[in-house]
């Protein structure tokens, strides 16, 4: 009762209940306005329904029959079947309306079909043309754009279940089978470019990321230098004794140690490169077996070290092969043993000085760039031992090829004497001994003596 007197819409309601109910921490001043309101819009409310019957009371007095008659009519229906024509102009309607409209009604659901299907197409439009767009791309060698768009197909595929997509996923699956052989093969080139390797495997990774093709890479990589390396080792046995034919042999093998050098110095500071990002795991982002990555990679650690060693040391038995694997008289106490050993291999010690030199500093310069890297210091000292080796020898065959040239000097005698005034009349071949000596001085000194402590080189 108490709800009606404060409901403003109820006939009964009373302001001074509902400025109790809801105003009760006012003051006077704010209670007496809220009631002046009040009791101005409940006078303004009963006009407004006073005026709304006024305006409309032929229509409530139809409405009153109208009901009235219905309900007359309910009461009679037993006798009178007032429902029946209702309910036959009904069917009649009905059927007339399905006669007009069921082959209008039938070609909107076509045309919802057809449209449907065409905003499908317009919407994957993209998967549709999938397959043309990667042979495309591929055959520009577009490979980002490829990556790209297989990141989105798969998408779609996860969401859209549906035959079609399904024969165009077994079609892109089939290029995307076809591009993982092509990425593989570009990472087994060699020699290739750190950075070009280092794309090909994010791209492998980004198609496949279960396998790991950096790895895959680095040994293959391995395998090249390795097998280059040692093409260049010139067979000793095909050394002659005739002049042509150990000038022949011993410019085959500073070819062969050039190459040898100039591979390693190219190739080996990438593959070293590689193999520091992969241990650090650069390469590629790891995914959330984490743990099982991390035992990989310590578990490969000490393979990395084997497959270093094994590319130094065959760099450094290449080099011994071709430089230093030469077939000489043992050393003896006799000096006339010695002598005939040097006059025996006289036009060997005159082609090896031609070629030695050369090969030291080629050698050295290869050297150094190794020992730069942050390699083990048990290959620094090989590497290092290898140079001090060579440059021992070359001193030798220098101070042969020396003595050869001064015991031929009474070739070039005239017996013309000339004057000077601190040495007194002599001959031309006091000043040819010494001009020789001064040039084989500058070269021991050049390529033997002159050395980067620094860098770990150690003195002859």
């Amino acid at each position: 009762m108490l709800k009606n007197l404060t409901d403003i819409t109820q006939p009964n309601f009373n302001p001074y209940y509902y400025l109790l109910a809801h105003k009760s921490t006012a003051n006077f001043d704010e209670l007496r306005k809220n009631l002046d309101h009040l009791k101005r819009t409940q006078s303004d409310n009963k006009g407004a329904s006073t005026t709304l019957v006024k305006n409309n009371i032929a229509s409530f007095m139809e409405a009153v029959d109208i009901m009235k008659d219905i309900r007359r009519f309910s009461a009679d229906d037993r006798k009178k079947n007032f429902y029946e024509p209702v309910i036959k102009l009904v069917e009649d309607i009905s059927h007339i309306a399905h006669s007009m409209y069921d082959t209008d009604l039938a070609r909107k659901d076509y045309s919802d079909t057809i449209r449907n299907a065409l905003n499908v197409i317009q919407r994957y439009k993209f998967i549709f043309h999938l397959p043309q767009t990667i042979e495309r791309s591929v055959k520009r060698e577009e490979y980002e754009k490829v990556i790209n768009d297989l990141v989105r197909a798969r998408a779609a595929f996860e969401t859209v279940d549906s035959t079609v997509f399904r024969n165009i996923q077994r079609e892109v699956e089939q290029q995307i089978q076809n591009l993982r052989t092509l990425f593989r093969q570009r990472l087994t080139e060699f020699p290739s470019t750190i950075d070009d390797q280092k794309l090909f495997i994010r791209y492998l990774h980004s198609l496949d990321p279960k396998a790991d093709p950096a790895w895959d890479c680095i040994i293959h990589q391995k395998a090249a230098l390795i097998d280059v390396l040692r093409s260049c080792v010139v067979d000793p046995r095909q050394q002659q004794q005739q002049t042509h034919e150990i000038k022949l042999h011993h410019d085959q093998a500073t070819n062969a140690v050039d190459q040898a050098c100039d591979v390693l110095t190219t190739a080996f500071p990438d593959l070293w490169y590689l193999i520091q990002l992969y241990l650090k795991k650069k390469l590629y982002p790891l995914s959330e077996k984490s743990d099982e990555i991390d035992k990989t990679y310590t578990h490969r650690a000490p393979e990395f070290l084997a497959l270093t060693k094994e590319i130094i040391q065959t760099f450094i038995n290449v080099v011994r092969l071709n430089l230093l694997n030469r077939s000489t008289t043992k050393k003896s106490d006799m000096t006339s043993s010695q002598d005939d050993d040097l006059y025996t291999n006289a036009d060997e010690t005159y082609q090896r000085v031609k070629t030695l030199p050369h090969c030291v500093q080629n050698c050295r310069l290869c050297v150094l760039h190794l020992v730069s890297l942050d390699i083990q210091l048990d290959f620094k000292k090989e590497l290092q031992q290898l140079m001090f080796d060579l440059r021992l020898e070359c001193f030798k065959v220098i101070m042969d090829h020396a003595c050869l040239e001064v015991s031929r000097l009474n070739t070039q005698e005239t017996w013309e004497l000339e004057c000077d005034e601190h040495l007194g009349s002599h001959t031309k071949l006091p000043n040819l001994f010494h001009d020789m000596i001064v040039t084989k001085a500058n070269i021991i000194y050049e390529n033997v003596l002159s050395v980067n402590v620094t860098k770990g080189e150690r003195k002859v």
